[in-house]
């Protein structure tokens, strides 16, 4: 069954439920309650207010259960209990501590607009529709390990206090949209097998969604007001974090996309790291704000990596990470250290009109197509020693305002410096002799900057070229 047909059939029996009304509000004794249910009689309390202590636990009830807008005075306790019906809770209000420890809701489950206060669905099993549509938690409410069968919808609604889905099972789509967790949430080690949908929610506490494993996941326009941790996740389909908010620390280390990793216009206020991480589909960071040290090390990108416009405000660290298809950081601002040190860049390598603010290094890091830094701009120190470019290079119209290392750098391909403007370029002519590309402005630059370092043999040797490659342009 789609998840548009759910919906709808579950707006329906929603829709019929209200629609009977609800009566002049009875008060009825808890123990009147359970006799009509060890008694095998249909349970219809809706409009009713249950006074004591009610304990159904480990019945099989057949049939459906009725207490829509009912107000439960005191404990209720549905422990291990069966439900064959439809259960309708909806408008409820639960006042005392609400126990449905492994309980088993066959048909389907509606707690629409209730209100929960010390509540555990721990273990539970809903085994239709579970729908908690606009419920409010005041208190710590427990669903670690429940299991949620056709549709689970959390839609609107607000967890005061510590809410746990730890090593719970969806089996079909999870709705959490515009939904608050105003303290500490657990999702560690959940399996959504279909959609997970997160756009619009608030996570005002610590947020922890370690060792999740999700289908397709959606946090579009989430924020994450405190810390979030997503230690070992795995994606298996498209992950979105379109314009989502991590105001303090956010934690992917060890993850893996399998799907493409949507970011575009994400913000990260405090520390984030992704080091370890795999993408195996594309990588879309366009326009992403990091505004402390951000840590990719060690991350493989299996496919196109996007960083467009994105801004770095703290350190960047790429160390010994792996682009296997195109990577893009073009008019991208690295306001802290940029640092590449060891990695491997196996697609085409995009830097065009980016800015780097603070130190650069790409020592010992490998380029294995073409390299482009046009327009680009070196603030601070720009280190390329040990680099290894296999394929085409062009620093052209780029400016080194500081020093510029290129000690014991490989060209394979070709190197273009037209344009190019430096303060000191460390660089020796054997390195270059055979890749660099003829332009008159270039040689001089090049010759100039030979003889102010004192590389008398290397001056020599480039100028003998300059004329001989100057002869061959007449």
């Amino acid at each position: 069954m789609n998840r548009i047909s759910v919906q709808v059939i579950l707006f329906v029996l929603l829709m019929v439920e209200l629609s009977a009304g609800i009566g002049e509000n009875k008060i009825i004794s808890a123990e009147e309650v359970r006799m009509r249910a060890n008694s095998g009689q249909q349970l219809y309390f809706d409009g009713s207010t249950i006074v004591g202590d009610l304990n159904l636990s480990g019945l099989k009830i057949v049939g459906s259960v009725h207490f829509n807008s009912t107000i439960f005075l005191n404990s209720v306790n549905f422990s291990f209990a069966n439900i064959s019906g439809p259960s309708y809770f909806i408008k409820a209000n639960f006042q005392g501590p609400a126990q449905f420890f492994g309980s088993e809701f066959v048909g389907p489950a509606f707690f629409s607009f209730s209100e929960f206060n010390n509540t555990s669905f721990s273990s539970s099993k809903f085994s239709w529709f579970a729908s908690f549509l606009y419920s409010k938690f005041n208190e710590e409410v427990d669903f670690s390990s429940s299991d949620f069968k056709e549709y689970a919808n959390f839609c609107g609604s607000y967890f005061h206090k510590s809410a746990s889905f730890s090593f719970s099972s969806f089996n079909c789509d999870g709705d959490f949209v515009g939904s608050t967790f105003n303290n500490s949430v657990d999702f560690s080690s959940s399996n959504f097998y279909r959609s997970a949908n997160f756009h619009n929610s608030r996570f005002n506490g610590p947020a922890d969604f370690q060792n999740g494993d999700f289908n397709s996941v959606a946090f579009i326009d989430a924020w994450f007001n405190s810390s979030v941790d997503f230690l070992g996740s795995k994606f298996n389909s498209r992950a979105d974090f379109w314009f989502s908010k991590f105001i303090s620390h956010v934690d992917f280390q060890r993850s893996e996309f399998n799907g493409i990793a949507f970011f575009p216009n994400s913000y990260f206020n405090k520390i984030a790291s992704f080091s370890y991480s795999r993408f195996n589909q594309s990588a879309i960071f366009w326009a992403s704000g990091f505004n402390d040290t951000v840590y990719f090390n060690e991350s493989s990108f299996n496919g196109d990596s996007d960083f467009l416009h994105s801004t770095f405000s703290g350190d960047a660290f790429f160390k010994e990470s792996e682009f296997n298809d195109s990577t893009k950081f073009n008019e991208s601002e690295f306001k802290g250290d940029a640092v590449f040190m060891s990695s491997v860049f196996k697609g085409k390598a995009y830097f065009w009109d980016s800015t780097f603010n603070g130190n650069v290094k790409f020592i010992i890091s490998e380029f294995n197509d073409a390299a482009e830094f046009i327009d680009s701009e070196f603030n601070e120190e720009a280190s390329f020693n040990d680099a290894v470019f296999k394929g085409d290079t062009s620093f052209n119209s780029s400016h080194f305002k500081e020093d510029a290392l290129f000690w014991n750098t490989t060209f394979v391909g070709k190197l273009s410096l037209s344009r190019t403007r430096y303060k000191k370029l460390y660089i020796r002519w054997h390195d270059i002799n055979s890749s660099l590309v003829y332009d008159d402005a270039a040689y001089m630059s090049l010759l100039k900057n030979f003889q102010e370092l004192g590389y008398f043999l290397d001056y020599d040797s480039c100028y003998s070229q300059y004329v001989k490659e100057n002869g061959s342009q007449i």
